[in-house]
């Protein structure tokens, strides 16, 4: 080939193929929870899933999958089982998205880096804000996947169950495993191509991302509750002698 689109994972071989399992298997993720939204519903002829496929965004698929299933699964008794796979498969999203949206770039002693240019687009003249990434991260983030797609497919095994469109369970309860994170620590990879001013903005947005440095002041939150909880938690604490902020309309 005369021209390498992506040098960068000619040189970092390992990580630019788990990142290709990444970006292929997140499909398996997202057909499995638009099966799912099409059981729940228990909808013919597989009309729901067709409809979740007619929609153009995954973003617009994961609403609208999670507006019919949600109802289905707290009737059943299942709503933490099922907020723990959707949780899980929204948390995934993000992984996929940083790396279908990014630009690669790489260097000989500090390794890979991307950037994500959706967020380039937020900062000042489009510059970069470069991740770190190495086989560690990136094969917590692929077995994070398979963990979700486990989640999502005990969710739907112990629904039918519920339902009794199954007569006993037959997938495990997936084993615990932790979120890992998104890419390294910003603030200890640093480009090193990068001039002496935008390394010491790659520092600084870096700590305050990463929670050191100084935070953008945040406005007081009012907890969001239905008419009725108001009702129920207004008296309660009329009955316990407390009073709290009015809930935003």
């Amino acid at each position: 080939m005369a021209y390498r689109i992506n040098p960068a994972f000619r040189r970092y071989p390992t990580e630019g193929a788990i990142v290709g399992l990444i970006l292929s298997s997140f499909g398996e993720l997202e057909l499995t929870m638009c099966q799912a939204a099409n059981a729940a519903t228990q909808a013919a002829d597989h009309a729901v899933l067709k409809a979740l496929y007619r929609l153009r965004s995954t973003s617009s698929r994961f609403d609208v999958a999670d507006c019919l299933m949600a109802p289905v699964y707290k009737k059943h008794e299942l709503a933490d089982i099922y907020e723990i796979a959707r949780s899980n498969l929204q948390y995934c999203l993000s992984v996929r998205n940083q790396y279908a949206h990014c630009n690669w770039a790489d260097d000989w002693d500090e390794g890979l880096f991307f950037a994500d240019l959706q967020t380039s687009a937020k900062n000042e003249s489009f510059d970069h804000s470069y991740k770190h990434v190495d086989p560690p991260v990136l094969q917590q983030q692929y077995e994070f996947f398979g963990f979700t797609l486990e989640c999502l497919r005990f969710a739907d095994n112990q629904l039918a169950v519920k339902m009794g469109t199954l007569s006993g369970p037959v997938w495990p309860e997936p084993v615990k495993y932790d979120r890992p994170p998104l890419h390294n620590l910003a603030s200890e990879h640093i480009p090193p191509w990068l001039t002496k001013e935008q390394k010491e903005v790659h520092l600084k947005r870096a700590l305050e991302l990463e929670g050191h440095g100084q935070q953008r002041e945040r406005p007081p939150s009012v907890l969001r509750l239905t008419r009725e909880e108001w009702a129920a938690k207004d008296t309660k604490d009329a009955r316990e002698g407390r009073s709290d902020p009015e809930p935003q309309k």
